[in-house]
């Protein structure tokens, strides 16, 4: 999904209607304005079924990695950490 996919998605709510995320164990929380940034992270690398897809790149320890497999995206984290 891109941004111009989720403000699509988004204009099909309310305006006014409360945004969460998955909470940490359980439960929700509430998204707030440091909970979305930028993250360069490795595409399509997650083997595990509990680990996500793609993981955040790191620079100085990534030397190896091909340039074609990182992206820059928009992440939501939940504020329980």
């Amino acid at each position: 999904m891109n941004v111009k996919e989720l403000i699509e998605v988004l204009g099909e709510y309310p305006a006014e209607m409360r945004v969460v995320v998955q909470g940490y164990e359980d439960g929700y929380d509430d998204l707030s304005g440091y909970s979305v940034k930028q993250r360069q992270v490795k595409l399509n690398v997650g083997k595990e079924r509990w680990a996500g897809d793609h993981i955040e790149f790191w620079p100085k320890q990534d030397r190896t990695v091909n340039a074609d497999t990182v992206e820059q995206v928009l992440a939501i984290n939940r504020t329980s950490w």
